[in-house]
């Protein structure tokens, strides 16, 4: 419920490293495609923030498959242009 009001909140830097801290959880403990959505929105709204795409990146080679790793750095390619 509350990480659902920091969500909807417009984003405020501290707002964003604990949606971060949550997603990053989600990604060791809980359910990895769920620290991968809320990477995804954070990544959205943010494109420009290279320490989180780190972060996002860091996962999802941690996760092991390769093909989503690589979509990514794509995306993260796309948002520097």
């Amino acid at each position: 419920l509350s990480l659902l009001a920091l969500i909807t909140h417009d984003f405020f830097f501290t707002d964003i490293d604990t949606i971060v801290q949550f997603a990053l959880l989600e990604f060791k403990h809980g359910e990895p495609q769920r620290g991968q959505t809320m990477f995804e929105s954070i990544l959205t709204n943010y494109p420009k923030r290279s320490d989180l795409w780190s972060v996002y990146l860091d996962m999802m080679i941690k996760q092991g498959d390769s093909e989503p790793v690589r979509l990514a750095m794509w995306k993260r390619l796309g948002a520097q242009l």
